[in-house]
C-alpha cells in the first residue's frame, strides 16, 4: 500500500563471519542478533566478492564487482576511476533521502586522504550544495573513524577517553589498527562500538523529528583486530 517511504538502517560489522546463534553456532551468545534474523531474512549463501576490506566493500555499496570498478586492493583510487558511480548511499539521496554514516562504512583507503577527523568530512560525503541526483558522492552527513580517534569525548559524550597500544605511533591519524578506544564506566562499553552506538542511537532519535525520510549506514570494528581479551 501507498505510504511515507521507510527510513532504513544499515549495519556493518567488520570481519564477522556466520558465528552466531542465528546460523547454528553454540558458543556464541548473540540474542539481538538472532532477534534481528528471526524478523528478516537470513541468507545462507552469501559470499565476498573480494578478501580485502576496502574493494569488498565498494563492491558491496555499488553492486559492482572489483574487476568492474578497478579497484582490487586498498589505493585511493575508487573515485579517480568511477567518478560518477552509484552507491547505494547515492541512489537513497537521489530518491529524497537524508543519507548519513556513522563509523566505518567505506573504507578510507579508497578516497584520497581528507580532513576526516572534522565530522561531516568522511569519505564520499558531499559537499553542500551538491544536487540531490549527483551519483559523484554518498552522504549529506558523516561521522569516521578518524574523528572519534581525535575527539572521542567531544563526539561520543563525557568520560570517554582514547588509549593507543604503546610504540603506535605520534599520529593518531596513522595508529588505525593498533588504535582501542575505551570507556570509563565499564568493560563492555571499553571499545569504539560502543562510541559508534551509541552515536548512531542518537541520531535516529534526532532524524525521526525531521519528518525526512533517512538512510542510516552504521559500520562497527569489532571482530575486526586489534583484540581485546
Amino acid at each position: 500500500p501507498a505510504g511515507p517511504p521507510p527510513n532504513v538502517l544499515l549495519l556493518m560489522v567488520d570481519d564477522l563471519k556466520p558465528s552466531l546463534g542465528a546460523y547454528g553456532d553454540e558458543t556464541a551468545r548473540t540474542p539481538n542478533m538472532d532477534a534481528l534474523a528471526a524478523r528478516g531474512l537470513r541468507f545462507d549463501n552469501m559470499h565476498s566478492s573480494k578478501s580485502e576490506c576496502a574493494p569488498s566493500r565498494l563492491s558491496f555499496l555499488t553492486g559492482s564487482r572489483p574487476d568492474r570498478l578497478r579497484v582490487w586492493g586498498f589505493e585511493p583510487n575508487f573515485r579517480r576511476k568511477n567518478r560518477r558511480a552509484q552507491t547505494m548511499g547515492s541512489a537513497f539521496r537521489a530518491a529524497g533521502y537524508h543519507t548519513e554514516v556513522v563509523g566505518k562504512v567505506f573504507d578510507a583507503r579508497s578516497f584520497p586522504r581528507g580532513p576526516w577527523e572534522i565530522p561531516g568530512n568522511g569519505p564520499d560525503t558531499c559537499a553542500p550544495g551538491s544536487p540531490r541526483d549527483t551519483h559523484e558522492c554518498s552522504w549529506d552527513s558523516s561521522l569516521c573513524p578518524h574523528a572519534i580517534k581525535v575527539n572521542a569525548e567531544g563526539v561520543c559524550g563525557a568520560g570517554v577517553t582514547v588509549e593507543y597500544f604503546p610504540g603506535s605511533g605520534l599520529d593518531p591519524l596513522d595508529r588505525t589498527s593498533l588504535l582501542t578506544w575505551a570507556f570509563d564506566d565499564g568493560l563492555e562499553n571499553k571499545t569504539f562500538d560502543a562510541c559508534v552506538a551509541t552515536v548512531a542511537a542518537r541520531r535516529v532519535r534526532e532524524l525521526a523529528e525531521t519528518g525526512q525520510p533517512y538512510f542510516l549506514a552504521v559500520g562497527f570494528a569489532l571482530p575486526h583486530m586489534p583484540w581485546r581479551a
